[in-house]
C-alpha cells in the first residue's frame, strides 16, 4: 500500500531525517486535492465534531445531524443540505409470491397473507411515527395501491406492514418496492 495510506517518510522528533520538501509538497497536493474535489476519498464520516478515529465502509458517506422538526414554522434549510432524516433508512424489492429480490438494511422479509407483507430493517428510528415511507407496485396491468405503515418490531427494529390492493380494493399479490427514511 502506498502514500497516502502509508507514510512517505517516518520522522522522529529531534533526530534525522530532516523534513523534506518532497514530503511537504505531497501533503499540500493531497490537501488541495481534497479541498478542490480532485482527489478521491475511500469514505467520508461527518460527525459534527471531527478528529475522531472512525471505522468506515469503503465507498460510503455517513452523517450524524438530526434536523427534522415537530413544530411549525420549521427552520429554513439550504437546498441540498444532508442529515440523518434525508437519508434512506432501508428499502426492499420483492415479488408478489413473497420472494425477497434486493434491499438495503433489511433484516427479514415475509409474505404474511395474500397481498400482505412485512419487512424488518436493522435499527430503530427515534419514533417510527415520524418516518417517511413509500411503496410502489412493480406490475403491468390493473392499477394497484401499496399501503405502507411503519412500526417497531418485537425486536425493537423499524418494520413496515405492507398491503397491496387491486383497483377494486381487494388484497392482491404483486411485486413491489418499499422504502423508509427516518431519524
Amino acid at each position: 500500500m502506498a502514500w497516502p495510506s502509508t507514510p512517505l517518510t517516518t520522522y522522529v522528533a529531534g533526530s534525522a531525517p530532516t523534513i523534506k520538501a518532497f514530503d511537504l509538497n505531497a501533503f499540500q497536493s493531497a490537501i488541495n486535492g481534497i479541498v478542490n474535489a480532485t482527489y478521491s476519498l475511500a469514505a467520508v464520516v461527518v460527525d459534527g465534531t471531527g478528529g475522531a478515529i472512525v471505522a468506515t465502509t469503503p465507498g460510503t458517506t455517513q452523517v450524524s445531524a438530526t434536523l427534522t422538526e415537530t413544530a411549525l414554522p420549521g427552520t429554513a434549510r439550504a437546498v441540498g443540505l444532508d442529515c440523518v432524516g434525508t437519508r434512506l433508512f432501508g428499502w426492499a424489492n420483492f415479488t408478489g409470491a413473497g420472494t425477497f429480490k434486493r434491499g438495503y438494511n433489511v433484516k427479514t422479509f415475509s409474505r404474511t397473507a395474500a397481498g400482505s407483507y412485512t419487512v424488518e430493517f436493522y435499527g430503530a428510528p427515534a419514533d417510527p411515527d415520524f418516518c417517511l415511507v413509500s411503496g410502489t407496485a412493480i406490475a403491468a396491468g390493473t392499477a394497484r395501491t401499496v399501503c405502507v405503515k411503519p412500526y417497531l418490531s418485537g425486536g425493537g427494529n423499524l418494520a413496515l406492514d405492507i398491503t397491496i390492493h387491486d383497483d377494486t380494493g381487494a388484497l392482491t399479490d404483486a411485486a413491489a418496492a418499499v422504502s423508509a427514511s427516518a431519524e
